[in-house]
């Protein structure tokens, strides 16, 4: 495995104190196959001099001259690039060390950025009596650190935004990556935290509210960087209740706010099509719940005759399927509404953009077709739900509020 050595040179050299022997020292312990000086116009000719002292060839090293090396955004930039210049000599980022003893603040803080940012193999500096702020000969001591635990902080992070992104499955897969060995206990306890906030919010996503409840229990929300996560009280009682509904078949408030919830993050991540399919069932349901709840107690899955007007006893019995039951779909459900005098199945048959809009969804790819529903399109949709569903429950917008992911409503 070949390994590269880049070594920041400085200027503190005087008669009583030479930078450049620990340096010279520094390549020898180290045992590069290739060492790049990383210099200003004033250090470059220490840079020279090291490399004449250890008789290294043009093709063994470099010398890199940095073209301002005062500013520490020009030499993060300027590093980066003699990062990418060395991976193409054959080494890799983990294969390569960065010396970081010697030169101004800027030359020194930008390679060690740089090096953090590429996640480079180490860091190694020389430390020892000092001299004029220069390590005295002989008394060198050369200390190496790893930047794992900083990329660990950094995938700690990384996952907590891709929570707040709705990537429950990207954030699970950095987390369980992170070696909890590199976090203090703080860390970890954050760690922990973010798993199952991600686990959580995942089943959520999926309409698993039993198993969100389970995982969200297990979250310790003393922490500050987890307090967007946490729901208001009350909460888990409601989605265990929506749970429970749905498996019964049954639809309540609660759920068709969910669901709009579910379908409005989907346009968010610019899925436009899932969240024509989920406006279509909600507005299918919705309508299912009217005819559900008392007085007309109607069962869309099995209509039952009896409830029917009698002037349209002979129609729906004629809907009646091979299995002897009479079912009904979007339509024919708010045209039964209307029937039985429901003001939301008049506002539904006569709001032809409405219908135009959700029909849609016969030529999306993910139905009957092969066309796309359009941003634009989909937020009008979402409009001509929300109006038809707030006609009949007036508090509906507080439910979505109160039903929605905690930091997305703080968003808002």
């Amino acid at each position: 495995m070949k390994r590269a050595l880049i070594l920041t040179v400085g200027t503190r050299t005087r008669p009583d104190t030479n930078i450049v022997r620990p340096l010279v020292k520094t390549i020898r312990h180290s045992h590069p196959d290739f060492v790049a000086f990383v210099a200003s116009s004033v250090s470059k000719k220490y840079a020279e001099d090291i490399a004449r002292e250890l008789g290294m060839d043009e093709k063994r090293h470099l010398i890199y001259q940095l073209n301002s090396p005062e500013d520490i955004q020009s030499v993060f930039q300027e590093m980066n690039a003699l990062i990418r210049e060395i991976q193409q000599k054959g080494f890799d980022c983990e294969d390569m060390e960065i010396d970081f003893t010697s030169g101004t603040k800027a030359m020194t803080g930008g390679a060690v950025i740089s090096a953090i940012f590429h996640a480079c193999g180490s860091l190694k500096y020389i430390t020892g009596d000092r001299k004029n702020g220069v390590v005295m000969d002989g008394t060198e001591k050369f200390l190496s650190i790893t930047p794992e635990g900083i990329f660990a902080l950094q995938e700690l992070q990384m996952s907590r935004r891709f929570i707040l992104e709705l990537r429950f499955e990207a954030a699970l897969k950095i987390a369980e990556s992170i070696n909890s060995f590199l976090l203090d206990s703080y860390q970890r306890l954050l760690l922990d935290g973010l798993t199952n906030l991600a686990l959580a919010y995942q089943c959520w996503e999926a309409f698993d509210h039993k198993k969100f409840c389970g995982y969200y229990s297990k979250v310790n929300f003393s922490q500050p960087e987890v307090q967007p996560f946490k729901i208001g009280e009350g909460i888990p009682q409601r989605l265990v209740s929506i749970s429970r509904i749905l498996e019964k078949e049954r639809i309540n408030e609660d759920a068709l706010a969910d669901i709009f919830n579910n379908a409005r993050r989907r346009f968010d991540e610019g899925k436009y099509d899932d969240a024509l399919s989920r406006l279509y069932r909600m507005t299918e349901m919705f309508a299912q719940w009217e005819l559900s709840s008392p007085p007309i107690e109607i069962q869309t899955s099995d209509v039952d005759l009896n409830k029917i007007p009698a002037s349209r006893r002979n129609y729906y019995e004629g809907l009646r399927d091979r299995e002897g039951k009479i079912r009904l779909g979007l339509q024919k459900s708010y045209e039964l509404l209307a029937q039985l005098g429901v003001s939301t199945g008049d506002q539904f048959l006569q709001d032809n953009k409405f219908k135009a809009l959700l029909y849609k969804r016969n030529f999306s790819i993910l139905a009957h077709g092969m066309k796309p529903i359009s941003r634009e399109e989909c937020r009008s949709l979402f409009e001509c739900v929300e109006s038809l569903i707030c006609a009949r429950i007036g508090n509906f917008q507080a439910l979505v509020r109160e039903l929605d992911f905690p930091w997305r409503v703080k968003r808002a």
